[in-house]
């Protein structure tokens, strides 16, 4: 994802990438990849702070946010919910987004499936499915927008429960809206969601070609939460885009 931001940065305005931080030290594309923290820091003050890492590196995220007094966009998942409780406490210091997806269309994509849902929330024989695939290295499942577009549904409909599917989990019970997931190949993100009545089905599926998508996304929220102050919350992209 590094170079996917970097590539889409080159091609945007009013967007430089000063710097990245990985595990080891490279330039990427023109840019210095450096290992620590603290060489970052040498690279002067930042705008922006944005993650796409793993919930390992949170503290350093943290840290850096901290260090330049900047807002800080959150695009990785799988977070604790320890960690999570401390994402949530850094954002009444400072200006915080996290989203679990950045894509446009994926965005879109839980609007609807949310307004469909609300449309069948008097039906309890609607029964709610959710399904995702991802490439074979992502460590952590269901996606975080697997998640999110449950949470979405659950809100609109106003009742039931969500429940990841497993052998323990495997009987429907009313209300459940279920989550499964597949992990292989080098699939980029593929997210579906079945709506399965007595006399027939809905699904409404969505799916990204590349992670060109999620870059140029989370640049666009960097933009726009540049300057921006503590919500006394964590910003979501629906305080950004309408």
């Amino acid at each position: 994802m590094g170079g996917h931001v970097i590539n889409a940065a080159k091609k945007m305005d009013g967007v430089r990438i000063k710097a990245g931080l990985d595990q080891s030290t490279n330039v990427v594309k023109d840019v210095p990849v450096v290992d620590s923290l603290d060489k970052a820091f040498q690279y002067g003050a930042f705008n922006m702070v944005l993650d796409f890492s793993k919930p390992a590196a949170l503290d350093n995220v943290l840290r850096a946010s901290e260090q330049w007094e900047c807002p800080l966009v959150i695009a990785t998942t799988g977070h604790s919910p320890e960690q999570q409780k401390a994402i949530e406490a850094e954002a009444k210091k400072r200006a915080i987004l996290k989203s679990t997806n950045f894509s446009m269309s994926v965005f879109k994509w839980v609007k609807a499936c949310a307004a469909i849902a609300a449309a069948f929330k008097d039906n309890p024989e609607v029964d709610i499915e959710i399904m995702e695939a991802h490439h074979n290295r992502k460590a952590d499942g269901p996606s975080g927008t697997a998640k999110t577009v449950a949470e979405a549904i659950l809100k609109a409909r106003g009742w039931g429960q969500i429940v990841d599917r497993t052998p323990d989990n495997a009987n429907r019970q009313p209300g459940d809206i279920g989550l499964s997931f597949m992990r292989g190949g080098n699939v980029p993100g593929y997210h579906e969601v079945c709506f399965f009545s007595p006399t027939g089905e809905l699904r409404i599926n969505e799916r990204e070609y590349g992670r060109e998508g999620f870059a140029a996304g989370a640049l666009d929220a960097c933009k726009m939460m540049n300057g921006k102050k503590s919500a006394g919350r964590l910003y979501t992209l629906d305080d950004l885009v309408k």
